[in-house]
């Protein structure tokens, strides 16, 4: 094994970052409810998807609620 000294340790800029975007996005549109469309590929279930965006949510502090309904997944906000 080697070891080798680096100055900075490299950022991650992963999938949740844009993510986090596009709940900020949510945030400043102003509406109460929004329904959740993902691509095929994107996650590889419903709940998948809501355990992302729950996860992220908490971790941000964001006035959101994850719920899913039939079979799709809606976002509310928590704080109008």
């Amino acid at each position: 094994m080697r070891f080798t000294e680096v100055k900075e340790v490299p950022k991650v800029c992963g999938r949740n970052v844009l993510l986090v975007k596009e709940l900020e996005e949510f945030v400043n549109m102003g509406v109460k409810n929004v329904k959740v469309t993902y691509a095929p590929g994107e996650y590889k279930n419903l709940n998948s998807c809501q355990a992302t965006l729950h996860k992220v949510i908490k971790r941000e502090h964001l006035p959101i609620r994850v719920t899913i309904r039939g079979g799709d997944i809606y976002l509310v906000r928590t704080d109008m």
